[in-house]
């Protein structure tokens, strides 16, 4: 992470070999290396695509929740939003985590 907004760096890091997430409401740089993203750490676990629940707020977490079986956009990321079955805001996580797990505990499902 980088807390800049400088589009000079920008610039440079798109010259590299990485994946740039601008968080521009909090003037944040989010860089990964190149495949190195969380649905791909999921599979490295054995935690396969439709087999889980994910909750993401941010642009790095789209992977993970168009995969996901039920995805929770966690605020009110518009671009996030799109790959989500469901929203809550940052204060229902833990109720809807509860009710996720209610609705899905006779499946064997994980929650991420």
């Amino acid at each position: 992470m980088l807390f800049t907004e400088d589009e000079m760096i920008f610039q440079s890091l798109e010259a590299m070999d990485c994946v740039i997430h601008r968080h521009q409401k909090e003037g944040i740089l989010d860089i990964s290396p190149c495949g190195i993203t969380k649905e791909a750490g999921l599979k490295q676990l054995g935690i396969l695509p439709g087999t889980y629940i994910a909750f993401g707020n941010d642009q790095n977490d789209w992977r993970m929740l168009e995969e996901a079986k039920i995805s929770v956009c966690v605020g009110g990321n518009e671009e996030v939003r799109k790959y989500a079955t469901y929203r809550c805001g940052e204060q229902q996580v833990a109720h809807t985590m509860r009710q996720l797990s209610n609705e899905w505990k006779e499946i064997n499902i994980s929650i991420i």
